[in-house]
This record gives structure tokens, sequence and C-alpha cells, in this order.
């Protein structure tokens, strides 16, 4: 008896694992098209440097825990400087070239949606908004920085020498494709109203 509650037990663990897997290769192959039209149109001097799937938008479940739709994050890169700024002891500002400019992408299906809760997460992280909320898809989006990893790191004393305050880098950090919400929009709109057949 108790072999067969255990074989019970197993049985529908591992039907679950099936599912959630079959449903995170379904959401890929439904998503890949679109995220294939974004690399594809991106500026030619903006490339990808990251892309997962079974991604969620940063910070949307804080502190929560979620087993809804996921989809596929990608990080592209562009080729402008990002200045950050940090003040010295003797209270002068400086700022050197230290990043480049960058946006966060997290391309979802159309049933995600973020949950009610986080409204009550007092003092949360700020959440990458949606920029295109489609019949298809839905894009969640936020300019950062990057840093090449590959680059040196001397520590903070050598590379923001006497420094007393950091600035860190603007929030707002995109200059060669200032056009980026608007262009990954006219991107996706044709394709998201036309059915893939998927």
């Amino acid at each position: 008896m108790k072999h067969q509650i255990r074989n019970v037990l197993l049985a529908a663990i591992f039907s679950f694992f099936i599912v959630d897997i079959v449903m995170a290769s379904d959401d890929y192959e439904k998503l890949k098209p679109f995220v294939d039209k974004i690399e594809a149109g991106i500026p030619k001097n903006w490339r990808v440097v990251e892309k997962k799937q079974g991604e969620i938008p940063e910070w949307h479940y804080e502190n929560m825990e979620y087993s809804g739709p996921k989809g596929i994050y990608l990080y592209i890169v562009g080729d402008h400087d990002v200045d950050y700024e940090w003040k010295d002891r003797e209270g002068v500002w400086h700022k050197k070239p230290f990043y480049k400019e960058a946006i966060r992408l997290w391309i979802m299906p159309s049933d995600y949606k973020q949950s009610w809760k986080r409204f009550f997460v007092f003092k949360g992280h700020v959440t990458p908004p949606g920029i295109y909320l489609g019949k298809q898809i839905k894009i969640y989006a936020k300019e950062d920085v990057y840093r090449d990893p590959s680059l040196p790191w001397r520590g903070l004393k050598k590379e923001f020498p006497n420094a007393f305050t950091y600035a860190g880098a603007p929030e707002h950090t995109v200059r060669s494709w200032i056009t980026w919400k608007e262009d990954i929009k006219k991107l996706l709109e044709d394709m998201d109203n036309t059915d893939l057949g998927l």
C-alpha cells in the first residue's frame, strides 16, 4: 500500500513537471518570432548581449511566489558611453565614461499580468513598465547600463578617486536610439495583428 501511494505521488509530481516544461516550450515557440523581429530590427550600432527564456519582468513579483506564464528576456546594448558621476571630499563633482547605454526587454505572453499584491510591497524596487500591450504579446522594458565584463575593475578607490558621494549613472541612459519605444511598437504591431498559426 505504501509503495502504491508513493508511486502515485511520484507520478503526479512527474506529470506536473512535464506539463510545466510543455507550457514553457509552447510559450517560447509563440514568442520566438517576435523576439527574432526585435533582434533583426535594432540599429546596427546595437547588439544583444544576453537572451534568456523562462523569465518574468524584474521585480514584478518581488518577495512573492510566481507560477504563471513566462517569457523571454533580452539585454541589448548600444555604443554610446554613459558617465558615472561622483563627488569628492572637497565637494567637486566628477564624471567619466564607465558604461554603455542599454535596454532590458521582457517579451511576455498576452495572458501575463502583474499581481495586485505588488501595490502592497512598500519600498519595493521600481518595476519595468509595459511599453506594448498587444493581442499576442506584452513588452515590458527599461533603460539601463552595461559594462563589458572583460574590462578591468580596479576597485572603487582607483576608479573613482577621493570619492565621497556616488550619484551613479543617470536614469535615462539611451542617447543613440531615442525613439526605441516607438520603433519596437512599430516592429511588432503588424505581426501582432496577424495570426501566426502557432
